[in-house]
């Protein structure tokens, strides 16, 4: 399993917060971000192949990290979206 770096950002002006994920080369591979006004969650691996059990790390980062959203709501029970962008 690969070395992963990741932090928390938020931002207030599309009121979501993020978990912000590197691999071992300082590489950014990934965000999940939490968007409190329609709670939901969007994935962006930025056209990255990622293995799946790093992905679930991120996944359970994600889960630990970002807290529940703004109206008590768990994350488990968020609607899911997967946005891929380009390098």
């Amino acid at each position: 399993m690969m070395k992963l770096d990741w932090q928390i950002a938020g931002d207030i002006h599309r009121n979501t917060m993020s978990l912000e994920v590197w691999d071992e080369d300082q590489k950014h591979i990934a965000d999940v971000i939490r968007y409190d006004d329609t709670n939901h969650l969007k994935i962006n691996t930025y056209g990255n192949e990622i293995d799946l059990g790093v992905l679930k790390t991120v996944m359970e980062l994600a889960l630990e990290h970002l807290g529940a959203f703004e109206d008590g709501t768990p994350l488990t029970e968020a609607t899911l979206i997967q946005e891929i962008l380009p390098k």
